[in-house]
């Protein structure tokens, strides 16, 4: 058996064309792998170590629904017009490609809400609570409609929320609130 020796060169040129290579075919494992690591320094108090492996994760991956997420929670938990910002960048770039993200657009409701952003939230809410299954964001959404007078809406996503989760006694009480209001 002979040993090849293999020129320097060589040994250099192999790995300089195969980690970018495997950078293209695996960037959805390898944003996956970012946005777990933005998780373990979220969760050791390090928000801005967080924020910026999530997005690296967006850069290896733009299609990553999870580290839009991450990011517009970080805005939504971190009270700092630097995060709620970037967050609502993110939140608006996701939304634009992937209109169905419910989680993204109920955290983007949300930071409207923290910016003052009534009417805007309010539109985000009702697309939510008509494409999620979540009971909570559904009587959310309807309490939302109440507040801004829209009232055959609230009672619309009352009865939502009492379709998905029938025990919901919140959901039955404020239906039957507003039964009464418009008799």
């Amino acid at each position: 058996m002979q040993i090849v020796d293999v020129p320097l060169a060589r040994r250099l040129l192999i790995p300089l064309i195969a980690i970018p290579i495997a950078g293209v075919l695996f960037h959805a494992q390898l944003a996956d792998g970012l946005v777990i690591r933005g998780d373990g320094e979220f969760q050791a108090g390090k928000a801005a170590s967080a924020e910026k492996f999530y997005q690296r994760a967006r850069w290896f991956d733009h299609d990553s629904m999870v580290a839009a997420e991450r990011i517009t929670t970080l805005g939504i938990m971190i009270r700092d017009a630097t995060y709620i910002h970037e967050a609502m960048l993110v939140a608006d770039d996701e939304l634009s490609h992937q209109p169905g993200d419910t989680v993204v657009r109920q955290n983007r409701a949300i930071l409207e809400q923290k910016l003052g952003q009534r009417e805007r939230a309010y539109a985000d809410w009702r697309l939510v609570a008509l494409q999620t299954t979540n009971p909570v964001v559904v009587e959310y959404a309807a309490r939302d409609a109440e507040r801004h007078h829209q009232f055959d809406l609230a009672r619309r996503f009352y009865q939502r929320t009492l379709q998905l989760s029938p025990d919901r006694a919140s959901a039955r009480t404020a239906l039957h609130r507003l039964d009464e209001r418009l008799q």
